[in-house]
């Protein structure tokens, strides 16, 4: 298990203004047995790797612009920049023991965020949540995404749909749709579109949404049958299970890629082709090998999610916030040693909240 730990950075706003080394933990120590080399050389090895990509890479301010659709490179990993993560003894030097993060790639500042971002603001502009301008629409939409979380005891840290909320210039669709909320608000949205979407009745859409309207509505329901079988099941899932999620992992990237293709080509801006996607492929891929090789029960992806650890960070964060900047580290320490005691009594043994001389 990897021993995460406070890296102190003193200056004046070290920890007074937003994310810091110290407030959000951002260096993980691995444990010697793992590797070779002592923490200052793996964070080397991080950077190095890091420049070689970009270096080695398309420059995207420059060529990148240039190339013309038939301009793929047909090799574009570099074979001589293998990642040193690669030689961790662990994973034996083989890539398949290495796990997409299901949270990541969908929820916290994932393509599931962008998907269901660019499908509320695209049901705001045919119409569906009534309104004479954008402003009304999206203050509509969100009253009844309310509704809908009162109505099934949900909570959010959602405060308003606005341009601000779905990262869009102000007054302008003219960008990508991002945003909304925090991670756990991805599942919420998730099955209140599901449900808006179940009234549409598709045949009375206006023609020139109708084809992206009933992608979205099968699309939609897709993903939800995946999260609820993934986050509905244990540590495995029998072979029965994982097909149908596989086929339903599948059926949602098709249908955000065709949703892609067809705002384009109706000059829309929405569902954004992000790297996150080649990941959900990658996620699907890894339960089909599984499979591929006879098992009957096959390991959940929620397993190598990252939910927990999130937690963790985010109640560090909030704890170091109450702390001084020249003392940060320390009583950061301090107050989260009392934290994890005081849930220690509360769920495991209340002795914890007893001196241990007493």
């Amino acid at each position: 298990m990897a021993a995460q730990t406070i890296i102190p950075l003193f200056a004046n706003n070290s920890n007074m203004a937003g994310p810091s080394p110290c407030s959000r933990l951002l260096y993980t120590i691995i444990p010697s047995p793992y590797t070779p080399r002592t923490l200052r050389d793996l964070l080397r090895a991080w950077v190095d790797d890091l420049n070689k990509l970009a270096t080695n890479w398309w420059d995207l301010k420059g060529s990148f612009k240039r190339l013309r659709p038939e301009d793929v490179n047909p090799e574009p990993y570099k074979r001589d920049h293998r990642s040193p993560l690669r030689d961790l003894l662990f994973l034996r030097g083989d890539a398949k023991y290495i796990r997409i993060d299901p949270a990541h790639t969908f929820a916290i500042d994932g393509v599931g965020k962008s998907y269901y971002a660019s499908a509320v603001v695209l049901l705001t502009m045919m119409g569906w949540f009534g309104g004479s301008n954008h402003d009304e629409r999206f203050k509509n939409a969100y009253s009844r995404f309310m509704a809908f979380c009162a109505a099934h005891g949900k909570s959010t840290s959602i405060h308003d749909f606005s341009f601000k909320t779905f990262k869009l210039p102000v007054g302008s669709l003219r960008a990508y749709p991002r945003g909304l909320g925090k991670g756990h608000d991805a599942a919420i949205l998730g099955s209140w579109l599901d449900q808006e979407l179940q009234q549409i009745d598709v045949a009375l859409v206006a023609p020139e949404f109708r084809d992206m309207i009933a992608v979205l509505k099968w699309s939609c329901a897709a993903i939800n049958r995946f999260w609820r079988a993934i986050y509905g099941n244990g540590i495995w899932l029998h072979r029965t299970v994982a097909a149908q999620i596989v086929q339903d992992g599948w059926a949602w990237i098709d249908g955000y890629c065709t949703l892609a293709a067809l705002t384009s080509k109706a000059g829309i801006l929405g569902f954004q082709l992000r790297p996150k996607l080649h990941m959900m492929g990658h996620l699907l891929l890894d339960l089909q090998y599984d499979m591929a090789k006879g098992a009957e029960y096959l390991n959940n992806a929620s397993v190598h999610s990252t939910w927990t650890d999130e937690d963790f960070i985010g109640r560090i964060s909030r704890i170091s916030r109450r702390t001084h900047v020249l003392s940060a580290a320390r009583n950061t320490l301090l107050r989260a040693l009392g934290f994890y005691r005081r849930q220690f009594g509360n769920f495991f043994d209340p002795a914890y909240l007893h001196n241990s001389d007493s």
